[in-house]
């Protein structure tokens, strides 16, 4: 009994000044503790709905069905669900499904890089006129102006870093995003936030956004030379036409014999290379293609 009496005056001292701290805020009440279950069963870690509360799935490969489920799951049941955005899933799901190929020759190209790659393809764009790079840590850097183009009319110098378009940074962007960024229509003027070589201090350059061309075909014919040699540095669309009126020419300078450069030549429109070939081919197949394991001319 005295044990016991000891115990209690202990437990009364202890609380007393644990009431009175001014550190405790009025709490909202708890919620009802769940019935107690003695059950052996092991509670689950993680989380399953009712096929009918997935959503249909109707007309699913069943390859993908397991694809389905997942993404059922996680826009009914992720905490934050709030933050997802629209496209983030199918585009991860079909790079997923690509990368799984395991085929170099086969990948996803999302719409913004589809977009320069075809506006270059076409042999022109509007911009400042300069080839970039981006560099290992993320900076994008000018490689060279374009002879003649905006960017070395007003004083961009090749290995200048950019760090800015109209004052939004674009440090640590992928280069095709921030080539959409310098890009622009003919006329309208970008402000680029440049540091030259050697430099501490950053300058801000405005330049005017031009029609830009990009000659896929160029003649490297020495003076005087009579084998012409004639660079083609990829397949675009006038790509044919211009080989076309540059052979005109050399043949009725009297050339006798060519020389077609294709190195370093990362490829482009099927169509223009099969048009190119059928200028030097008098016959016989050109192309030879296989689907599905049968062979089409």
């Amino acid at each position: 009994m005295t044990k016991l009496l000891t115990f209690l005056c202990v437990v009364s001292f202890i609380s007393i000044p644990l009431a009175c701290s001014s550190d405790i805020t009025e709490q909202p009440d708890l919620p009802t503790p769940a019935k107690y279950s003695d059950s052996s069963a092991p509670y689950p870690m993680t989380s399953t709905l009712p096929k009918e509360q997935l959503g249909s799935s109707e007309g699913t490969p069943r390859e993908l069905e397991a694809v389905w489920e997942a993404w059922s799951l996680l826009n009914k049941e992720h905490i934050d669900r709030a933050s997802f955005e629209a496209g983030t899933f199918e585009e991860s799901a079909i790079k997923g499904l690509i990368d799984s190929v395991e085929d170099t020759h086969t990948s996803y190209v999302d719409p913004l890089v589809l977009q320069i790659e075809q506006t270059d393809l076409s042999g022109q764009f509007e911009g400042i006129g300069a080839h970039v790079r981006r560099r290992e840590d993320g900076m994008i850097q000018i490689i060279s102006p374009i002879e003649g183009g905006p960017a070395e009319a007003a004083g961009i110098l090749a290995g200048d870093i950019i760090l800015a378009v109209d004052g939004e940074s674009i440090e640590g962007l992928e280069l095709l995003e921030a080539v959409s960024k310098i890009r622009g229509p003919k006329g309208s003027i970008v402000s680029l936030t440049v540091k030259h070589i050697g430099e501490l201090d950053t300058t801000i350059i405005d330049v005017s956004r031009d029609v830009i061309a990009l000659p896929s075909v160029l003649l490297r014919t020495d003076p005087g030379d009579d084998i012409t040699h004639i660079r083609i540095t990829e397949f675009k669309g006038d790509t044919p036409i211009r080989l076309s009126e540059i052979l005109s020419k050399e043949l009725e300078a009297g050339s006798k014999g060519l020389i077609l450069d294709l190195r370093s030549n990362p490829g482009g429109y099927l169509q223009q290379v099969f048009d190119i070939a059928n200028m030097f081919l008098d016959d016989g197949v050109i192309l030879l293609e296989e689907r599905q394991s049968e062979n089409v001319t």
